[in-house]
């Protein structure tokens, strides 16, 4: 139950990231589009959080 709270946090950055990547590929003329998920994971990695 204590990790309802965190599951909201990374699923709204999730939803972030997701619209931010859709938003540029819509701007940009490239036709690949950036890959969301290797973001995601390569950000967590940066940035690891904290386990309390």
């Amino acid at each position: 139950m204590g990790n309802s709270y965190t599951g909201h946090l990374q699923s709204t950055r999730f939803e972030e990231v997701l619209h931010n990547s859709i938003e540029a590929s819509l701007r940009s003329n490239t036709v690949v589009p950036r890959p969301v998920f290797s973001q995601l994971y390569l950000e967590a990695e940066q940035r690891p959080y904290s386990q309390d």
